[in-house]
């Protein structure tokens, strides 16, 4: 998977705050934060993707079986696993070897 390598490329950023330049996101974000409560722990990762940014939507971080979605900028899933398959592709390799952490966006550090 797509990890940070902790270097700080924030400047490839497109959006400088994309939870509120993004309404699919915002929204997204305000249900993951409903289902938080619950003790369900979620996680948001801008990456870089031939020179795109793109989401990474891990909807449940320490489950044995993850849901993962990747979004493009306007919310449609590019990719994504134990997701329906008419929601994109299961295989998300290509983003995963070819992706470069941005920043964690959720919840924040």
């Amino acid at each position: 998977m797509m990890a940070c390598r902790g270097e700080d490329d924030d400047a490839t950023c497109r959006f400088d705050d994309p939870l509120q330049e993004l309404p699919w996101l915002g929204d997204l974000l305000d249900s993951l934060s409903t289902d938080a409560v619950f003790g369900v722990q979620q996680r948001v990762v801008q990456y870089r993707y031939a020179d795109q940014d793109i989401f990474l939507i891990n909807y449940c971080v320490r489950c044995f079986i993850p849901v993962i979605a990747i979004h493009d900028c306007e919310g449609n899933i590019l990719c994504g696993s134990n997701i329906s398959s008419d929601q994109g592709p299961e295989d998300c390799s290509e983003y995963y070897r070819n992706g470069s952490c941005t920043r964690l966006i959720y919840p924040e550090e």
